[in-house]
């Protein structure tokens, strides 16, 4: 008897948990009342930047502000809602000139009976640049192995050279547009779109956030040529030999792998062609670029070498003296003469 009571007190906590749930859910659902809400990373647009390149300028995106945390009231429906619309903005089309500017932050609430009741982060620096425009070298990097090992793979771009615009900090960091293609499946000659990135002149890669139209590819050649090997020989300019001398002291590489096409001609060495001008006093080490014959590949890796090289300039010296001769009726002209002309004569 006395358990059946228990297990009946039970029961009924039970059922008033559960009925007491079932009010709060509903009161909260059919009342809707007014709640305050912080809607976090609202992300912020910026507007404008038309007008500012109309100026000749740019907005660093390195400095911008990518999100803010705004604070909104109102029922809670609405409020949900609401949510997934806040939008954050930033207009730059009244900057006219470069450094650094505050901008303030609007935010739209974008759903009807919700109100802003606070924001983190009102306003943003945004740094202005001039703009400006440069052109920048395609690299193309290969990767992969060839499948013919006899064979070598040589790549091109359509373009050597493609202008950027964009601010001029970022502009004068970027050394080269780069453009990997595999060449482990290569069997002929095949051409395809690959994808452009950025690098210094070190060879980091950089991520600029203010390119106005770049391009994100380019089209890219690749061909196979019959592999040889080579030597490298550092010479001087044609014509040159007669005033100067050259003593190689040693080179990066003495041979290299160069890709020869079916109607050229039978090569033995490539040529490293160093100005005499270039050389100066006390400097040994030079990085010189190799000619390239006609016909002839020469992967980029193998461009240039670096030697270490003695120049000397060859003197010329004129050396006067008299020259007597003897004992005879044209040796007194002969003597004359060479007074007269500073000349010298080989009995």
């Amino acid at each position: 008897m006395l358990d059946k009571l228990k297990n009946s007190k039970m029961a009924a906590r039970l059922l008033s948990v559960v009925f007491a749930v079932a009010i709060w859910l509903a009161l909260t659902y059919t009342v809707n009342p007014t709640i305050t809400q912080t809607v976090k990373n609202v992300s912020v647009t910026y507007t404008g930047e038309n007008e500012l390149v109309a100026h000749g300028l740019v907005a660093d995106g390195k400095s911008r502000v990518q999100s803010v945390d705004v604070k909104i009231r109102g029922p809670r429906n609405s409020v949900i809602a609401a949510m997934g619309t806040v939008s954050a903005e930033v207009d730059l089309s009244d900057i006219a000139s470069i450094g650094e500017k505050t901008c303030n932050v609007s935010i739209d609430v974008g759903t009807s009976g919700v109100a802003l009741v606070g924001r983190v982060q009102p306003k943003v620096s945004v740094t202005v640049e001039e703009l400006v425009d440069k052109q920048v070298p395609v690299k193309i990097i290969q990767t992969g192995i060839e499948k013919n090992r006899r064979k070598i793979a040589g790549s091109a771009a359509a373009e050597e050279y493609i202008t950027l615009r964009g601010a001029k900090s970022e502009l004068s960091q970027i050394a080269a547009a780069t453009a990997s293609v595999d060449i482990s499946e290569i069997e002929g000659e095949i051409t395809r779109q690959a994808a452009l990135g950025f690098v210094n002149s070190d060879g980091a890669k950089l991520s600029p956030g203010t390119l106005i139209d770049a391009p994100e590819r380019v089209e890219v050649t690749t061909r196979l040529y019959e592999r040889k090997t080579v030597a490298v020989e550092v010479v001087l300019p044609q014509g040159s030999e007669e005033d100067f001398a050259l003593t190689v002291k040693s080179v990066s590489k003495d041979k290299i792998d160069v890709g020869i096409e079916e109607d050229a001609a039978e090569i033995y060495s490539i040529s490293a062609v160093f100005d005499p001008v270039r050389w100066r006093e006390g400097q040994e080490e030079y990085t010189i670029k190799l000619q390239t014959p006609e016909g002839i590949y020469i992967p980029e890796e193998y461009e240039s070498i670096t030697a270490k090289l003695a120049v000397e300039k060859l003197a010329e010296r004129v050396v006067s003296f008299s020259v007597s001769v003897k004992n005879t009726a044209e040796a007194n002209a002969i003597n004359t003469m060479c007074a007269l002309k500073n000349c010298l004569i080989f009995p």
